[in-house]
Formats: C-alpha cells, structure tokens, sequence
C-alpha cells in the first residue's frame, strides 16, 4: 500500500510538472509572439510551399522591409528537358543573410520567375497572377521554398491566348526581386 501512495504520488507530481512547463510556454509565446515550433510548411498560391519564414502580420506595422542585399535566389529544376504544353516544376528558394527580422512579398508578382529564349522573354509568372501577395517574416538564415509550375507555354501581361508554340531549342529561366536576380537555370525544349 506505502508503494502504491508513492507512485500515485510521483505520477501526480510529473504531471504538475509538465502542466507548469506548457503553461509557461505557452505564456512566453503570447507575450512576445514566438512561434514555439521550429518550421512552419504551408501550401498555397501555384505550388507547394515549405518554409522556415512565418506569415507576416501587415497590419501591426511590424519589422521593415528586407533589404535585398540580404536576401539570396536560386532557381532549380529536377527537369532539364520538356515539350510544349508539358507542366516544368521550378523550385525558387529565396534566402535571407541579414541580421535584423524584416518582411519580404514572396508573391509571384514580386518575386518573378521568367523564361527567356536568348533576348526573347518567353514567359512570367507575374503575368496574370491571381494568387497577389504572400508576406513572409523573416529572421537570420531563414528561408522559403516554392515550387513554381511552367506549362512549357508563351505568356502576355495581357494575357492573350494562341500565343504561337515554343521552338525547340535552349532555354533559360530565372528569378528576380527587387533588383536581385538568381544565376540562369538552362534547360531544352524538345
């Protein structure tokens, strides 16, 4: 019976203990807005989405805009080769180096991926967006993921139809934001 009492005891004792560790922080992240998990993934807009970046709230007034001396673009594919009408998937990872927590639109009007074919700018992904602004928060060595789908298509700001098919040949793409652009990522059109 003594062990019984000791056991109940501890359990209730352990229990109490990790009530009080939640609370506080649970309190910690009210008080001062910190996320308590360590990443966030979310889906939406064109594409999936992962990221260590957390939504920004706008509304506050919140940290300034990210300086784009800071910030880092790359522009991948694990497709180097497609046909006119086939989907090409671009992962765009936008990264920040800068010390201070700042805010960055990561929507696809901002952060822009382009197709070009020598001086011919094929397609933008600021071209009929309908997906508008993702407000990112950033902290040191942050960053965000997206993959940006391309239907191996010609596109218009003005978003025309029966634009004429794609030639095959050689292709680059990239991605800018304000003023940054990444290093061109080269692909086929067969």
């Amino acid at each position: 019976m003594y062990w019984i009492r000791r056991a109940v005891a501890l359990a209730i004792l352990v229990a109490l203990v990790a009530l009080v560790s939640w609370g506080v922080r649970s309190a910690w992240a009210a008080l001062f807005g910190e996320d308590t998990s360590s990443s966030a993934t979310s889906t939406g807009g064109t594409g999936d989405t992962s990221t260590d970046a957390q939504p920004a709230d706008t509304d506050t007034g919140g940290p300034a805009a990210c300086d784009p001396a800071h910030i880092t673009l790359t522009l991948t594919s694990d497709k180097t080769t497609t046909t006119p009408g086939e989907t090409l998937p671009f992962t765009v990872t936008m990264r920040y180096t800068g010390e201070a927590d700042c805010t960055v639109d990561a929507g696809l009007s901002e952060r822009v991926v382009t197709v070009h074919s020598g001086n011919d700018n094929i397609w933008s992904s600021a071209h009929c967006d309908t997906a508008g602004s993702r407000t990112l928060l950033f902290a040191t060595g942050d960053q965000d993921e997206m993959i940006v789908p391309w239907q191996s298509t010609r596109s218009t700001k003005d978003c025309e139809n029966d634009l004429p098919e794609l030639k095959p040949g050689t292709y680059y793409a990239v991605v800018s934001y304000d003023g940054k652009t990444s290093e061109r990522f080269v692909f086929s059109v067969a």
